[in-house]
């Protein structure tokens, strides 16, 4: 099945801008020499005529768009097209004020206008703006108001009806070019996104069934690691049961210890792809209760009765998903005892909870061992272990990350080295 990498997709996305931006510039260039043409006609014709005040006019446009496709092809577009625009505004009402007004040149400040709206890309709605108000303001100074300069070139009843027609086709044909490339670029743009909707959904269903199949891996092989394991470690506790070889129960006790590293590595691994597919269940949770059963479920934990325990959790009831909530508290409070230093007089943990404008702050704060300045950016990396006493998988914070995404939680930790390690975490919830 032909489908497209993240990566194709984004650039199917910047292909159609800059597709569209490209046929911005193809029209740009092709409004300049359309300029240049005309203008560089008009000045013959006026000198031949012997109006000079014209072909002045008419000279500097030329120079002007001369200059404007210079910058044009050194890569400044934006000051190319600003510049051309405002230019062809502004020697438009330089040439209303030379002819009569019957003559109909002030219909080009429509083509110009559209022209400007066509130029410039969505994101650049302001340059749109800035033409838009320009025109306006030029067309009602010289057409609503009659603008007289005092210099008026003579021309006949007959040329001004002539004059108006031509400048009316004209200004019409510009205008509907204009309009059709805006329309062109707009039906592109569209089957463009199209594309990009359906290669995006393609995509997400991808994803889709690809987590579910990585779900079902993940559950069929904890199964089947956890089965063989606790099989071995059985079977070493019955050989450890079997000999009285002091040297051998010390290596089938080395073997269990492996096990048991291997056993939580798989349950944290699972832990972790739970809290990341799991949906928010919040529901009403007594705090003490909760806290209470996570200490209670680690107090078998090595080093656990050598830890004063400190709790102050108010308010009482809190609305928040009890499982994730859990899963957050009791691995900060795992690692607190995991990483404790036990040469200190009196190690403790304390767990507090204060509840204001909206946001429950929960902070879990140790004496322990404390946390380098070099490894306190990285803890929160998955598989990380900062210390040379670890003996976790590594994954006890990301978990708690991973969950507090789903919570729209936040995490913070101030630890000095030898000193403690204290967590702070945050929750929006209700109380009762």
């Amino acid at each position: 099945m032909d489908s497209k990498s993240p990566s194709q997709t984004r650039v199917t996305a910047l292909t159609t801008a800059s597709i569209i931006e490209q046929k911005r510039q193809v029209f740009f260039t092709r409004i300049i020499y359309t300029t240049l043409t005309a203008t560089g006609l008009s000045v013959f014709v006026t000198l031949y005529n012997k109006t000079y005040g014209a072909a002045v006019v008419d000279g500097c446009i030329f120079l002007i768009n001369l200059f404007c496709l210079i910058l044009n092809k050194q890569d400044y577009y934006k000051a190319a097209r600003l510049l051309a625009i405002t230019t062809l505004i502004t020697a438009l009402t330089g040439l209303i004020t030379l002819y009569p007004i019957e003559t109909g040149l002030y219909i080009f400040y429509l083509p110009i206008s559209v022209a400007g709206f066509a130029l410039f890309a969505p994101e650049e709605k302001k340059y749109k703006i800035i033409l838009t108000i320009l025109t306006i303001i030029f067309s009602i100074v010289v057409v609503v108001f009659k603008i007289d300069m005092g210099i008026k070139l003579p021309i006949s009843t007959q040329d001004m009806e002539r004059s108006y027609t031509f400048n009316f086709l004209v200004a019409m044909i510009f205008t509907w070019v204009s309009i059709d490339f805006l329309m062109k670029a707009n039906a592109e743009a569209e089957i463009r996104l199209e594309e990009l909707a359906q290669t995006l959904e393609k995509k997400n269903q991808q994803l889709e069934d690809t987590n579910k199949d990585l779900d079902r891996i993940i559950y069929s092989t904890t199964h089947d690691l956890r089965s063989p394991l606790a099989s071995v470690k059985g079977l070493t506790d019955l050989a450890t049961a079997e000999t009285e070889n002091t040297t051998l129960q010390e290596y089938f006790s080395m073997i269990k210890t492996q096990i048991n590293k291997l056993d939580t590595f798989i349950l944290d691994m699972l832990e972790l792809s739970k809290q990341s597919k799991d949906e928010v269940k919040s529901s009403w949770i007594n705090l003490s209760e909760t806290v209470n059963e996570i200490l209670d479920n680690l107090k078998f934990m090595d080093g656990f009765n050598q830890i004063k325990f400190d709790l102050s959790l108010n308010p009482h009831q809190i609305f928040i998903d009890k499982r994730k909530f859990t899963a957050i508290i009791n691995n900060l409070v795992c690692n607190a005892v995991k990483y404790h230093d036990y040469s200190k007089e009196s190690p403790y943990i304390k767990v507090t909870a204060t509840y204001a404008n909206g946001v429950l702050k929960m902070v879990i704060s140790d004496n322990g061992l404390g946390i380098s300045k070099e490894n306190i950016k990285n803890i929160f990396n998955m598989f990380y272990r900062g210390s040379e006493q670890s003996t976790g998988s590594g994954l006890g914070l990301a978990i708690v990350t991973h969950t507090l995404e789903k919570l729209n939680g936040k995490i913070a930790v101030e630890s000095e080295e030898g000193r403690g390690t204290t967590f702070t975490v945050t929750f929006s919830t209700s109380v009762k």
